[in-house]
C-alpha cells in the first residue's frame, strides 16, 4: 500500500512539473487554446481510463453505528499519525510552493529562469521521493524506521538553510533540494495509519 501511494503521488506530482515550462513552451507555440484542448482530451482518456479499469473492493460488513467519523476519532493511535502526517509534509510542500521562489530571489538574485531551475530540481526531488520510499521500506523492512530516518534527513537539511541562510547558491540549491526529496514520506505515514483501521473503516 506505500508503494502504490507513493506511485499515485509521484505520478501524479508530474502533472507539476507538466504544468510548469513544457506547459507554457507549448501554449507559446501552439496557442492557449490548443494547449487547454490536450489536456482536456488527456483528462477525458485518464477518466475513461478509470470508469473501465477501476474495480471497487468487496464491501465490508459495518457493524451498528461503527461507521462514522466518531469511530475513527475514537482511535488513540490515530491521533499520533494526524500529527506525523500534517508536520511531516509541510515543510517541504511550503518551501516548494511559497518560500523556495522569494528565497532565491532576495537572497541570491536570481533571475525567473535560474529560480524556475532551482525549484525544478526540488519539484523532481519529490517526485523521485514519492517513488523511492516505498522501495526502501521494503528493503530496510522497517516502515518505522525509514519514515523517521527520512525526516529527520528533511530536517537536517532544513535546520542547516535556517541557521545559515546564505551557504553559497551550490549548497542551498543542494540543500533544498534534499529537503524535497526527503520530505514526502506522508505515503508511508498513510500507509502507517492504515494498519490501525478496521476493513469497514478503510477510505472513510
Amino acid at each position: 500500500f506505500g508503494t502504490l501511494s507513493g506511485v499515485l503521488i509521484g505520478v501524479g506530482s508530474l502533472g507539476n512539473r507538466g504544468a510548469a515550462l513544457p506547459l507554457s513552451l507549448v501554449a507559446e507555440a501552439l496557442g492557449w487554446r490548443v494547449a487547454m484542448g490536450f489536456l482536456g482530451c488527456v483528462t477525458a482518456l485518464a477518466a475513461l481510463g478509470v470508469v473501465i479499469f477501476v474495480r471497487d473492493p468487496l464491501r465490508a460488513e459495518v457493524p451498528p453505528g461503527g461507521g462514522s467519523w466518531r469511530s475513527i476519532l475514537r482511535q488513540p493511535a490515530l491521533w499520533g499519525v494526524f500529527i506525523m502526517i500534517a508536520v511531516g509534509y509541510a515543510p517541504a510542500a511550503t518551501m516548494r510552493g511559497i518560500w523556495g521562489g522569494p528565497y532565491f530571489t532576495k537572497v541570491y538574485e536570481a533571475d525567473a529562469a535560474g529560480t524556475g531551475t532551482y525549484m525544478l530540481l526540488m519539484g523532481v526531488a519529490m517526485t523521485l521521493g514519492s517513488f523511492l520510499y516505498g522501495p526502501i521500506e521494503r528493503l530496510i523492512k522497517s516502515r518505522k524506521k525509514v519514515i523517521l530516518g527520512g525526516n529527520l534527513m528533511g530536517f537536517v537539511a532544513m535546520s542547516l538553510l535556517w541557521w545559515n541562510p546564505q551557504p553559497g547558491l551550490g549548497l542551498a540549491v543542494s540543500l533544498v533540494t534534499l529537503s524535497g526529496f526527503f520530505g514526502t514520506a506522508f505515503a508511508l505515514i498513510m500507509a502507517h495509519g492504515r494498519n490501525f483501521l478496521p476493513p469497514h473503516l478503510i477510505g472513510r
